[in-house]
């Protein structure tokens, strides 16, 4: 029985990760710690977002995707699917229905920077004390989520495609992430918050090739047992 299941998980996985190969898809996990928060104008966050807190974060992109930068611009621009970032109670997320995130290699300062400006997010902040929501000033926010990360060597940063797989963290001098949240109003800027941090990790999770050949190793060994 323990077996059996085994081998449902193993298949399961097995069809994941072709999924992905097949479509090209890679998705990416980031971790990061916060190093500084700001709440400004009234806004201010539910108490569990503090320095030290712990961000964990993905997105997904297609390697296919094509390079919309301007001709006269060397660096490559690409649009990807979503971005998600938790922090907190708190989880922030692209748009789905608004425009999509970028993502940016840099050729004069090699890097990668990716950048998502039609997000969203889940939870509660308080404004001058009243506990509100996202959805309660949807109308009137702009809420905008960042990953920077500068390379010491250029031949650590691919140009001219989106990457496969990422060096390690220690590869780079500026690893940063970033979550703003701003209210407009007819008077301009109401509440903001932001959330900002070090990166201490990038990586392709799951590895397609690797999980695939996993996968299938297992389920000969098990039917090796039986």
């Amino acid at each position: 029985m323990k077996q059996s299941k085994l081998l449902l998980v193993l298949t399961i996985t097995f069809m994941v990760a072709s999924e992905y190969l097949l479509a090209d898809i890679i998705p990416v996990q980031i971790t990061g710690n916060v190093t500084s928060i700001y709440e400004e104008r009234g806004f201010t966050l539910d108490g569990s977002v503090e320095v030290g807190s712990l961000m964990t974060g993905t997105f997904f992109y297609d390697t296919e995707s094509p390079n919309i930068a301007p001709p006269n611009l060397s660096n490559g621009i690409y649009e990807i699917i979503s971005v998600t970032m938790d922090i907190g109670n708190y989880g922030f997320y692209n748009d789905l229905s608004g425009e999509p995130p970028l993502f940016t290699t840099y050729v004069t300062d090699p890097g990668y920077d990716l950048t998502a400006s039609d997000s969203y997010f889940d939870g509660v902040f308080y404004d001058y004390g009243i506990a509100k929501t996202y959805g309660d000033i949807e109308e009137f926010s702009v809420t905008k989520l960042n990953a920077n990360l500068m390379a010491y060597n250029s031949e650590d940063v691919t140009y001219g495609q989106l990457p496969t797989s990422f060096p390690d963290i220690s590869a780079f001098w500026r690893k940063e992430f970033k979550v703003t949240f701003t209210e407009l109003g007819e008077a301009g800027t109401n509440g903001y918050f932001a959330i900002l941090g070090e990166l201490t990790s990038i990586q392709v999770i799951p590895e397609p090739g690797t999980l695939l050949f996993l996968s299938a190793g297992a389920a000969i060994f098990l039917r090796k047992r039986k």
